[in-house]
């Protein structure tokens, strides 16, 4: 349910603000909505939603189908992000990497498992929250980079370093507080 909620929301946001922020400063509000419409994740979630509201159940070989597209989404995605990935990026900007690694794959599930302490979350909660929060970025991140001229040359070197960091930080992070 947090997914269902979090993903659109999050994509909405990022692609506003980074609309806003491009290099031919903030296009109208009708440009804004245009690419809204155009990115494949709102588009997908759109439909979901549709689908679910509609009531309409999913055919056992569509979702055989949508099952098995699924699973390759996420090896998929890494390959795609991994052929953007430039080692002289490691040495241009080592500052910026090392910020965004540490901030997300440590910063951000220690502030999680702290807010959790604070709120008396149970510990099965806490520990779903944290998994949640010691989650590498997106994927996604690469194509809006590319899409809205970032560097997204940085972008494709953090999300494959953070997925490589995060085989080590996902498991401390659960052990200690998970």
């Amino acid at each position: 349910m947090g997914i269902a909620a979090v993903i659109p929301l999050v994509n909405v946001i990022s692609m506003w603000s980074l609309a806003r922020l491009g290099p031919d400063g903030p296009p109208s509000v009708a440009v804004i909505l245009k690419r809204l419409a155009k990115s494949p994740i709102i588009i997908a979630c759109a439909i979901g939603i549709g689908a679910n509201l509609a009531g309409t159940g999913i055919h056992d070989l569509a979702a055989t189908t949508l099952d098995l597209l699924g699973r390759s989404a996420l090896p998929l995605g890494l390959l795609a992000v991994g052929s953007g990935l430039d080692f002289g990026v490691v040495r241009r900007s080592p500052v910026p990497l090392l910020f965004s690694n540490c901030l997300k794959l440590l910063v951000i599930p220690l502030l999680t498992a702290w807010f959790c302490q604070l709120q008396n979350v149970d510990p099965v909660t806490t520990g779903v929250a944290i998994l949640f929060a010691s989650l590498p970025s997106s994927a996604s991140s690469y194509v809006m980079a590319r899409q809205f001229g970032g560097d997204h040359e940085l972008m494709a070197t953090i999300l494959t370093t953070q997925v490589m960091m995060a085989a080590v930080t996902i498991p401390v992070m659960l052990a200690l507080f998970g």
